[in-house]
C-alpha cells in the first residue's frame, strides 16, 4: 500500500515537472517568435565608445586591394573599382540589422547625387548562400535602393569584415582602396555622408 502511494506521488511529481519544462518552452518560444533571434544589443555610451576606438584602431591601416567578389545581382567586382574615383564610400551592413534597413533611403538619396569621380556602394556583411542573398536583394527592393551591394569574399571578410563589431559601419577609400580617417557607425542621413566625403576629397587635396 505505502509502495502504491509513494510510486504515484513519484509519477505526479514527474508530471508536475515535466509540465514545468514544457511550459518554460512554450514562454521561451513565444518571446523568440516577437523579439526575434536577432534584435540589436543597447549599448551604453562607455560600450559603445569603447568599440569605436577598437574599431578606428583595427581598420587605421586597412588596404582593399586584391579581391575579386560580385554583387548581389551578380556582376563581377575587383578592387579596380576604386581607381575611377577621388573616394568610394562604403557601408557595411547586414540582414538582421534594422538601423541598416532604415537608412537605406538616405544611402540612396546619397548614391543619386554623387558626381562622377565620387563613388558609393555596400557590402551586406552576413550573405552566405542564395537563401540570405535573395533576403538582401529584397529588402534594397523594398527600400528603392539601387546602388551595388556586394557579397564578401574570403579578401574582404578577412581584412575588412573581421575589423568591425557595428552595424552599420561606414568607411571611406581612396582611389588605391586605402582607409581615409575613421569610419563612421550607425545610420546617418545622406547630407552627413556627403559632408564626410567632402571633408576627405580635401584632405586629398592637401596631400598632393
Amino acid at each position: 500500500m505505502n509502495t502504491t502511494r509513494k510510486t504515484s506521488r513519484t509519477i505526479k511529481v514527474i508530471l508536475i515537472s515535466l509540465g514545468s519544462i514544457f511550459g518554460v518552452f512554450i514562454l521561451l518560444t513565444i518571446v523568440l517568435l516577437i523579439k526575434g533571434p536577432a534584435d540589436p544589443v543597447i549599448l551604453t555610451q562607455d560600450q559603445i565608445r569603447a568599440n569605436y576606438k577598437q574599431d578606428s584602431t583595427k581598420l587605421s591601416t586597412l588596404k582593399l586591394t586584391e579581391f575579386k567578389t560580385r554583387t548581389l545581382q551578380g556582376e563581377i567586382v575587383e578592387d579596380n573599382i576604386f581607381s575611377k574615383y577621388k573616394v568610394t564610400m562604403i557601408t557595411i551592413w547586414g540582414t538582421f540589422c534594422s538601423p541598416c534597413i532604415a537608412e537605406m533611403p538616405e544611402l540612396q538619396k546619397l548614391s543619386r547625387s554623387l558626381p562622377k569621380d565620387l563613388n558609393m556602394l555596400s557590402i551586406c556583411s552576413d550573405v552566405d548562400g542564395e537563401k540570405l542573398r535573395m533576403k538582401a536583394l529584397r529588402q534594397l527592393a523594398e527600400k528603392g535602393a539601387t546602388f551595388k551591394t556586394l557579397e564578401a569574399d574570403s579578401i574582404i571578410n578577412s581584412r575588412l569584415l573581421s575589423r568591425v563589431s557595428t552595424y552599420p559601419t561606414t568607411i571611406f577609400l581612396d582611389s588605391h582602396g586605402v582607409i581615409i580617417g575613421g569610419p563612421y557607425q550607425g545610420a546617418r542621413t545622406a547630407e552627413a555622408y556627403r559632408a564626410a566625403i567632402d571633408k576627405r576629397v580635401e584632405f586629398l587635396k592637401g596631400k598632393n
